[in-house]
């Protein structure tokens, strides 16, 4: 009698748990888990070879000012912003900036100074000012961002009535929050190890149809108290012939990093 009530509240606590993966998943939780990401991915694939413009605001402690970005982006390697507006450390005409996996070249107007030197987070968090990773910023720039699933990853997965709850395991630990009633990406977080509170956060809405692919218009990347928004206002798709040159007078002082 004892063997079979322990066995009852067995399952009646399996049954009012959550639905929280904690172990290796199963092979048909698995290929739910694949399936969804491919969905996902499948549908940013087709948002390419893109020139766009946007409207963006940066909020700091001492800042809160609107400006304008334009962006030319090639995946998988390639993407090139000019900005411009009210910004205080561009208050000159604007500055640009071309990111490849491997390298980065920026020209600074307002101190008419270039610098070049390796694509690192730090680097990229000293220009854009909110440190991430070249695939972060591929992401948000395009407003089709995708998950990278890898052998490597300790998986973990929840869900609720209204999303997929996907958190992934490596070197960082990095949580995704997918719509169930279109497999859209809403927002994802790196996650810091101990207290799994969200440091850096991505956040994409207004999803726009393009073909068999789409984006989102609205972009938010909001890390500590820097937030730094975007909203699309023009957007062309799979332009031939993308120039990704970063210009400058000749005389402008050059800076390696």
């Amino acid at each position: 009698m004892k063997r079979i009530i322990y066995s009852i509240l067995i399952l009646i606590i399996f049954f009012l748990t959550p639905s929280v993966l904690k172990s290796a998943p199963s092979d048909s939780l698995m290929t739910l888990i694949t399936t969804t990401v491919k969905t996902l991915n499948d549908r940013a694939t087709p948002i390419d070879k893109i020139h766009s413009e946007a409207s963006i605001n940066i909020k700091t402690k001492n800042m809160d000012q609107d400006g304008f970005i334009e962006i030319k982006l090639q995946r998988p390697d390639d993407f090139w912003f000019r900005i411009w507006g009210k910004f205080a450390f561009i208050s000159k005409d604007a500055f640009f900036a071309h990111f490849n996996r491997k390298k980065f070249i920026y020209f600074n107007n307002l101190e008419d100074k270039v610098i070049e030197g390796p694509t690192t987070d730090k680097n990229i968090g000293h220009i854009i000012r909110v440190e991430c990773s070249f695939d972060d910023m591929m992401n948000a720039l395009s407003g089709a961002p995708t998950i990278n699933l890898t052998k490597k990853d300790t998986i973990s997965w929840s869900s609720d009535a209204n999303y997929y709850i996907l958190t992934l395991k490596s070197g960082k630990i990095k949580r995704y929050w997918i719509k169930k009633s279109d497999n859209s990406l809403e927002k994802y977080a790196y996650l810091a190890r101990k207290t799994m509170n969200a440091y850096l956060l991505f956040e994409f809405s207004n999803y726009t149809i393009s073909g068999s692919g789409y984006y989102a218009k609205n972009i938010k990347i909001t890390k500590g108290t820097t937030k730094l928004t975007y909203n699309f206002k023009n957007v062309s798709l799979n332009n031939s012939s993308l120039n990704f040159t970063v210009t400058y007078p000749s005389g402008t002082k050059k800076i390696k990093w």
